[in-house]
């Protein structure tokens, strides 16, 4: 039997259990935090006596950009109920117009810092930063190549951004930089 789900609280872990396997870790990791956030703010009300004010004020007050990533996963977790049979009243997440300022990362890494992490480095991991850094991968994407997903044409990898979404099959072509690098690691790896 599926558990009752009655309270912000109980739909937010229904959620939870129900995208667990589907979405990446880093995703399940994000979403129980913020169902620990919200959790401690709201957990104990009746999904139907949650109000619109409710949400705002958890939002404005929560100030930054985590507390929209709990709206995110608060609005995802009503519709989940809804889809369920678990809740048919208004969603307050929705209609919402009220988001604290998200400032997108610009710093970039300079070539000298570059250089100098690649010289502080073991060689197994310089060579994987500069693998990194030619192929313009995710971290997880660049640990997760093997060889035979490198040919003649390039590196074939399927992107961790859009994997749980039936993912989207991407090739990095060759340079002579990347053939260099690659050419590095195979000792470093025992392959000849």
């Amino acid at each position: 039997e599926k558990p009752e789900v009655k309270t912000v609280k109980d739909a937010l872990w229904s959620y939870i259990e129900h995208k667990r396997g589907k979405l990446a870790k880093s995703s399940i990791d994000g979403y129980v935090i913020s169902a620990a956030n919200l959790s401690a703010v709201l957990g104990h009300i009746a999904l139907g006596d949650v109000t619109q004010a409710m949400v705002y004020r958890y939002i404005s007050e929560g100030g930054n950009v985590q507390a929209n990533r709990d709206k995110a996963l608060l609005s995802a977790a009503f519709t989940h109920a809804r889809n369920s049979g678990h809740f048919s009243g208004p969603d307050p997440t929705k209609g919402l117009q009220f988001r604290n300022e998200e400032k997108p990362r610009q710093r970039y890494v300079s070539d000298m810092e570059m250089d100098l992490a690649i010289a502080a480095a073991s060689p197994k991991l310089a060579c994987i930063i500069q693998f990194a850094y030619l192929t313009g991968m995710r971290q997880g994407d660049a640990l997760n190549v093997r060889l035979a997903d490198i040919s003649d044409s390039g590196i074939r990898y399927l992107a961790s951004k859009t994997a749980s979404r039936g993912g989207q099959m991407r090739i990095v072509t060759w340079t002579q930089a990347l053939r260099d690098c690659i050419n590095d690691a195979n000792p470093l790896w025992g392959r000849t």
